[in-house]
């Protein structure tokens, strides 16, 4: 006794094509007509990768404190500097005082020194998923690369 193939229906129409798909197929067709689905279908692969591989993406690790600047609000990324001038993205330098009659601190953009921003730096060691070592991250600013 051998097993012999069974022959694929015939599939004329496309009522038949309908009824023989598989499941995975149906759905597949069902998703494709919906148009913000297919918006947010990539989105939202997209944020699941950047969650994977969050180490990466960000500029410094979690472990790792600056002291100078405890409580001082996010620098600005600028593209045009003093003179008006189109340039490669950069930050400027930042200088703390305190002030004396509410006692609070005050950060200033210092325009004398500039940090390029840079992709594809070495910086904080971090461990991925607990065993894969790296200090290799997406930007970073020249000053924390060095510190």
């Amino acid at each position: 006794m051998t097993l012999a193939k069974k022959p694929k229906p015939e599939i004329s129409t496309a009522k038949d094509v309908y009824e023989v798909a598989s499941q995975y197929k149906l759905m597949w067709w069902k998703f494709k007509k919906h148009r913000l689905a297919m918006i947010a279908g990539p989105l939202l692969i997209f944020m699941y990768l950047v969650a994977i591989f969050c180490e990466f993406f960000a500029p410094s690790i979690i472990n790792v404190r600056y002291v100078d600047h405890k409580n001082a609000p996010p620098s600005r990324i600028h593209i045009i500097d003093e003179n008006g001038r189109l340039t490669a993205p950069f930050m400027y330098n930042t200088k703390m005082t305190m002030n004396r009659e509410t006692f609070h601190r005050e950060y200033m953009e210092d325009k004398s020194t500039k940090y390029p921003i840079r992709l594809f730096v070495r910086g904080d060691a971090y461990t991925k998923w607990g065993f894969l070592k790296s200090n290799l991250h997406l930007l970073r600013h020249w000053k924390a690369c060095c510190l």
